[in-house]
């Protein structure tokens, strides 16, 4: 008689285990600066694992322009706080934040774009929300006194992309179905 076998690969996360990712960026010598920190939080349950990226564009052009990492976290809370970091200030800049989420039989990402120009010496948090069990969410700015800042338009800056090179619309989530190999043993 023949058995299937369902192979599924469970990772015990323990909280001593996760790993923020931190910035190692510097700008330029002599170009001014602004302080920036990524404020992440999801309302998604019956995940298996979830981590944040959150990526710097200087030159503001996006897909055309390297991105550079302001850090990330692995194996993330609900609600996250990376550390500030030191940013361009005085030019328009984008910042990309990308989102994962691991369920049985599925991965879900989603990710969003701010753009704008940080102001010499002000600091900002980037707000970014995830919702509708990870297949939505939301990006904002604020600075230090709780003020609203205007984001310029996204463009043509997806923060992910699919199958194909195909953009992802920005807030809207990528979800991908894992396939469970079934194996015969005699």
């Amino acid at each position: 008689m023949k058995t299937k076998v369902v192979s599924i690969i469970l990772v015990m996360l323990l909280p001593g285990c996760a790993a923020t990712l931190n910035s190692k960026y510097k700008p330029k010598p002599a170009v001014p600066t602004a302080m920036v920190r990524l404020v992440a939080e999801t309302n998604s349950t019956g995940t298996m694992g979830r981590h944040y990226n959150f990526f710097l564009s200087e030159d503001n052009s996006c897909a055309a322009g390297p991105m550079t990492s302001l850090g990330g976290k692995l194996i993330a809370e609900d609600r996250q706080v990376l550390p500030s970091t030191a940013i361009p200030a005085g030019q328009p800049i984008t910042l990309v934040v990308q989102y994962r989420e691991g369920r049985v039989g599925q991965m879900r990402s989603c990710g969003n774009v701010a753009r704008f120009a940080p102001e010499e010496g002000h600091s900002y948090d980037v707000l970014f929300h995830v919702t509708s069990q990870g297949e939505r969410c939301n990006i904002s700015v604020q600075d230090a006194q709780l003020a609203p800042v205007s984001l310029q338009p996204s463009g043509d800056c997806y923060a992910q992309m699919g199958p194909g090179k195909s953009p992802i619309p920005n807030g809207r989530a990528l979800v991908t179905d894992v396939k469970v190999q079934v194996q015969r043993y005699p």
